[in-house]
């Protein structure tokens, strides 16, 4: 990540400006900590609920340098004002580090770990993140003239790797819900359900069991994973990460008892109707005679 001059763009920020930048920047860095004295081994909250479905193994790579760019940022972009504001000089990535830290500030403060929560903020975040965007566009332009597209496209993966495992190890707090913005978390949620109902449709027959309407079958899944969230938050990940298989095969139990309750009733309902049936036809024979 290179912090030369000339790559570097030159602006204003101001004290509140640092602040809504800085706090979501610590929380990031003490989850960091955290991780580390954890050993390094415990899995993501995120990842917890899909550990066990192929094709969700995706949780970006830690980067020591991406790590060292945001405790830069800290230490001195938002850190020793002297005035209401100052002059700074960043690159790209650092840049987009300061975004980061303001989307993770918005979020703390929405889900109310913020005191006293600040004034307006979704408007002061929105503002200042379009703020940031245009002088990272510029600062990628400048990057770019320096050392070329190739240079930039790898140090943007980088970030991009680093960004992706903080979301799934970091940015996570005890509501169980993720610090990071997901503008396609409804898209990415109905992607886990489908891969579950796939699932389903191939293991419900093999244990004898027809496999209900999707709809149904998708409201089945979305309780289970409710309850599966629940069960993390109760027993804590540390339950989870000694037992890999245990969310899985509770999901798994826990739609097959439901099927298996609906099929009993639904043999129950035919028995009770082809009874009352036999019943009927045998009073209109009895009243014939």
């Amino acid at each position: 990540m290179s912090r030369q001059i000339k790559t570097t763009i030159p602006f204003r920020i101001s004290l509140d400006e640092a602040t809504l930048i800085r706090l979501g920047l610590l929380r990031l860095i003490i989850a960091h900590r955290q991780w580390r004295e954890q050993g390094s081994s415990v899995i993501p909250p995120g990842q917890c609920i899909s550990i066990s479905i192929p094709g969700r193994k995706d949780v970006g790579e830690f980067s020591s340098e991406c790590q060292s760019t945001v405790l830069h940022v800290v230490a001195v972009a938002t850190n020793d004002f002297n005035s209401q504001s100052r002059r700074l000089q960043l690159d790209p990535i650092e840049l987009a580090a300061c975004i980061l830290g303001v989307r993770v500030t918005e979020m703390m403060a929405r889900h109310g770990h913020l005191e006293p929560r600040p004034a307006n903020y979704k408007a002061r975040c929105r503002r200042l993140v379009r703020k940031l965007e245009r002088l990272r566009k510029r600062a990628k332009r400048a990057y770019v003239c320096v050392y070329g597209k190739r240079a930039f496209a790898e140090a943007s993966h980088q970030w991009q790797q680093y960004v992706r495992f903080a979301r799934s190890f970091f940015l996570f707090c005890s509501c169980n819900r993720t610090l990071l913005p997901d503008p396609s978390g409804r898209r990415r949620r109905k992607l886990i359900q489908d891969e579950w109902i796939q699932f389903f449709r191939q293991e419900l027959p093999d244990r004898g069991l027809d496999v209900p309407p999707e709809a149904e079958l998708r409201k089945l899944i979305q309780r289970s994973l409710r309850l599966s969230r629940r069960f993390i938050r109760r027993h804590g990940q540390s339950t989870v990460h000694n037992n890999p298989d245990l969310l899985h095969d509770r999901m798994v139990n826990y739609i097959v008892r439901r099927c298996q309750r609906k099929k009993s009733s639904a043999v129950k309902k035919k028995r009770n109707s082809t009874m009352r049936r036999n019943q009927h036809e045998k009073s209109k024979e009895v009243e014939q005679d």
